[in-house]
């Protein structure tokens, strides 16, 4: 999700039961194909599905995440810890 996170930043993610997500959102997910992923959501779809994008333009597509169902997300993003950026 570069430029918004790198790794090694620290976020803190929520989950309350009966969320209602919304555009925009940065969300925590477990996907099937990529693992652990933190992405944002671009579209909400019927049944409780999400379409969603990263915030580079060269992320993983919305087509290669494909329909995102509402049990595969683990949270909300809340709160996030950059880590330092040193210049060498």
């Amino acid at each position: 999700m570069t430029p918004t996170f790198f790794d090694l930043d620290y976020v803190l993610s929520m989950c309350w039961p009966n969320i209602n997500y919304k555009l925009g959102d940065v969300v925590l997910v477990e996907h099937p194909r990529y693992g652990r992923i933190i992405k944002r959501i671009c579209h909400i779809g019927l049944h409780n599905t999400y379409l969603l994008s990263g915030d580079h333009a060269s992320s993983t597509s919305t087509k290669q995440l494909g329909l995102i169902k509402q049990g595969n997300i683990l949270g909300r993003v809340v709160f996030h810890v950059k880590q330092p950026r040193y210049i060498k």
